[in-house]
């Protein structure tokens, strides 16, 4: 009889340790995953502004489109 309650001791002591060794390597999975996403950013969708492009003239000096020099128009 001494001898089942002996082992039924170092059956419960293993389990507990087991156990308490699976808490701390999920504690630590949870810490390493939250560490590793912590240098993340999340931005929503956005609208980039740039400023107006001024063209000035209809191109070149001296260009004349095909067709409209003999039109007169340049």
């Amino acid at each position: 009889m001494a001898i089942t309650i002996i082992t039924t001791n170092i059956s419960i002591k293993t389990m507990t340790e087991t156990t308490m060794k699976l808490k701390l390597f999920l504690l630590l999975l949870a810490t390493a995953l939250l560490t590793s996403l912590s240098g993340c950013t999340v931005s929503g969708p956005g609208i980039k502004i740039r400023p107006p492009i001024h063209v000035e003239g209809g191109g070149a000096p001296g260009h004349c489109p095909p067709g409209q020099a003999k039109k007169g128009r340049c």
